[in-house]
């Protein structure tokens, strides 16, 4: 690639697959000329296939034109549009998608902010010289420049910028997509910096540290944690789980043998508490499981926990007295090789007064050892765990309670324009005023922020109350859909950036996997609805919005009413906003599989159903959109349940059979290989090539020439 361009990043596919990011400038030069008071810029993209040797597309001629797969509209100068996204780093995330990071100049020309964009399909589809894109983003997010992302084998992900000369880091998750506090990892200025992963759990940074009187590279190690919540209770030393239900944060260990232990935490005023279980198929009385902790006024304690339920405590290598209390419970037989065991849990109580916890936090570590298949003794550690340090940053760190939000909001009001009636929806614009009105009431007109998730479209007139900034988001209804392909979901992940109350009306968009943990880092719950009382719980209303989804998917009725008997029950005995939104998401995940059992009696013959309607329309123009549409599914449920039967997504499979048409007209007709691709389906004829190339292995005309033997 010889156009001007600049700031190349490299990955390679496990699949062997080598590709070049860049800053994508040179076609808008080409066509609209230089301009020094503005520069059009996008992501471009080249591919090798082995190992370097060659490349596609290969450019040495204007216009120059990359494989564009990442811009976004800025302004428009002089007649010409220009756009933004560049300084690109790629990363391959856990479920195959394909993730860039960019800095984006924005309209004022001087303010860059982050981008990510997204492809679960390795960008089979370029962008036109004047397209936004791709579809998956998020544009903007947050203040800053010069990016990098990197992501752990275990998923989670890693994300840095640069802001006022100044290195940031944030951990995301595994779709980076959510990402927690910033963090300033080096105490000096300078430009940009860069990550990369060296570990299971640590990762390096670097970054050019430059001052007026010495400019130098500084390196410094981050290691991945782990952080617990855990919830106020007061669980009976007996041996069963039955009051750890509203603590479900748990670290796990195991990886040398078949056996895996993992540890969840609770307290109260007196003690932590700790549940230890252990799955092991062959228990022995010589294992043991010794949690690490940090003693109060310095020093190390050890509590080795043995199979007879002995808890033994020393301090700093020397055996104390243990004044807590330890519980076990074995589900098999020890040293007993002729039958299969289940494992063993351990509850234990240690006093706080002994400890040296923060009063919010306290960090522990734990050790456990076992026998492998060669009868070898194996002790599992937490990688990097320091265990000779007490109170070591390496070890994990639970919360007790909830910890204090990053950006705090002091009252959230839950609404829902319910009118009361159990027949239909019942989501009228009056009574979605009349809550919205109650909403307000409850609300102090001095916050500066209000954000409003609108689900009822008829009530989107409805003109809000002069609050400072207030935005406004709608979002569409859908039973599959909840909050990940729509607006609401964006809201609800980005409401915790905003200092402000917020309003989010419609609680079943909180089904998504961080919506609960969400909820629960506001400080005050207050909740207004039509149908319940005036002190009624967020997930209760929350629960007729999922029934309303399952009903109308088609769960029996008896089904609904039954779960949503026993969901009552369990709200009525919860208190704090973290166990009823655990709670909540249970019950969603109850509805969401008795629909998915009833979508499975059929879906084999929708999938079959889809199948056909590809191949009778596969050169035609059809989307993913017209083909969930003619088997009945949204857009979005179609998409997991077809890659989930078929093993493809649906654009792959969708140019695999046009594909294997190209290949039938290349060895039976005269037809051109332009002339082919539009046969096949295909509206551009370098896209063709390239597909065609990335399947079969070579162009579509070195196929032809060789009849079809490569």
């Amino acid at each position: 690639y010889t156009g001007n361009c600049w700031e190349p990043h490299l990955i390679e596919l496990p699949g062997g697959e080598v590709q070049v990011y860049f800053t994508h400038i040179a076609p808008k030069w080409y066509y609209d000329t230089y301009r020094s008071e503005r520069r059009s810029s996008g992501v471009g993209l080249i591919r090798s296939y082995d190992g370097g040797e060659s490349w596609t597309p290969y450019v040495t001629e204007p216009p120059y034109a990359a494989e564009r797969v990442m811009q976004q509209y800025v302004t428009t100068l002089y007649g010409v549009r220009h756009f933004t996204d560049q300084m690109p780093v790629a990363c391959l995330l856990a479920d195959g998608t394909l993730a860039v990071a960019a800095e984006s100049k924005q309209a004022n020309n001087s303010t860059f902010k982050i981008s990510l964009g997204y492809s679960d399909d390795n960008w089979e589809r370029g962008l036109g010289i004047d397209e936004t894109g791709p579809a998956d983003r998020l544009a903007n997010f947050v203040l800053g420049a010069g990016p990098y992302l990197v992501a752990f084998p275990s998923g989670e992900t890693l994300l840095s910028y640069n802001r006022s000369n100044t290195m940031i880091v944030r951990t995301g998750d595994a779709g980076a997509r959510a990402f927690g506090a910033e963090s300033t990892v080096f105490g000096t200025k300078g430009f940009w910096g860069s990550l990369l992963v060296d570990g299971t759990h640590s990762a390096v940074a670097a970054f050019p540290s430059i001052t007026d009187s010495a400019s130098t590279v500084r390196t410094v190690t981050l290691r991945l944690n782990h952080a617990l919540f855990a919830n106020e209770a007061s669980p009976v030393i007996d041996g069963c789980t039955a009051d750890w239900l509203v603590n479900t944060d748990a670290v796990f260990l195991g990886a040398k043998t078949q056996a895996q232990v993992t540890v969840r935490t609770a307290y109260d005023a007196e003690n932590a508490y700790f549940l230890v279980e252990r799955s092991d198929s062959a228990l022995r009385a010589s294992d043991r499981v010794t949690l690490y902790l940090p003693a109060a006024g310095g020093g190390l304690y050890t509590l080795a926990l043995d199979p007879a339920g002995t808890a033994l405590l020393k301090k700093d290598g020397s055996a104390v007295s243990f004044t807590g209390a330890c519980a076990v419970f074995t589900d098999g037989t020890l040293d007993d090789s002729s039958d299969e065991d289940v494992g063993l849990l351990w509850e234990v109580s240690f006093p706080r007064a002994l400890l040296n916890d923060l009063g919010d936090t306290l960090r522990f570590t734990y050790t456990f050892t076992a026998v492998n298949g060669s009868g070898s003794a194996v002790t599992e550690t937490p990688v990097g765990a320091a265990l000779s340090e007490a109170n070591s940053p390496t070890w994990f760190k639970t919360y007790f309670g909830d910890p204090e939000p990053e950006t705090p909001a002091e009252d959230v009001v839950f609404l829902d324009g319910k009118n009361g009636s159990d027949a239909g929806d019942g989501r009228t614009p009056s009574s979605a005023v009349a809550t919205y009105e109650r909403a307000f009431g409850l609300l102090t007109p001095a916050r500066s922020t209000v954000v409003v998730v609108n689900t009822v479209p008829a009530a989107a007139d409805y003109v809000f109350p002069a609050y400072n900034g207030t935005v406004t988001l709608t979002a569409k209804h859908g039973i599959f859909d909840y909050a990940k392909n729509n607006n609401a979901g964006l809201a609800v992940r980005s409401s915790c950036s905003f200092s402000s109350d917020v309003i989010l009306d419609g609680i079943r968009l909180l089904a998504e996997s961080d919506g609960a943990r969400i909820c629960a880092r506001f400080h005050n719950v207050t909740v207004t609805d039509t149908v319940t009382s005036g002190d009624a719980l967020p997930a209760f209303v929350g629960g007729y919005l999922v029934t309303d989804a399952a009903l109308n998917a088609g769960v029996m009725g008896t089904q609904v009413i039954d779960a949503l008997i026993a969901y009552r029950s369990e709200l009525a005995r919860l208190k704090k906003s973290d166990q009823i939104c655990f709670c909540m998401q249970r019950f969603v995940e109850r509805m969401a599989f008795m629909v998915s059992r009833l979508r499975d009696v059929n879906y084999e013959d929708d999938i079959y159903r889809a199948i056909g309607y590809i191949r009778a329309n596969y050169n035609k123009k059809i989307m993913l959109n017209d083909v969930a549409s003619a088997v009945g599914f949204s857009p979005a449920y179609f998409s997991r349940l077809f890659k989930k039967k078929v093993g493809s997504n649906f654009n792959t499979y969708l140019n695999t059979v046009r594909i294997e048409a190209a290949k039938n007209s290349l060895l039976s007709t005269d037809l051109t290989v332009a002339e082919i691709a539009s046969l096949s389906g295909f509206e551009d004829v370098s896209y063709f090539t390239r597909i065609f190339k990335r399947q079969v292995g070579v162009a579509p005309g070195h196929f032809r020439s060789r009849r079809g033997q490569v």
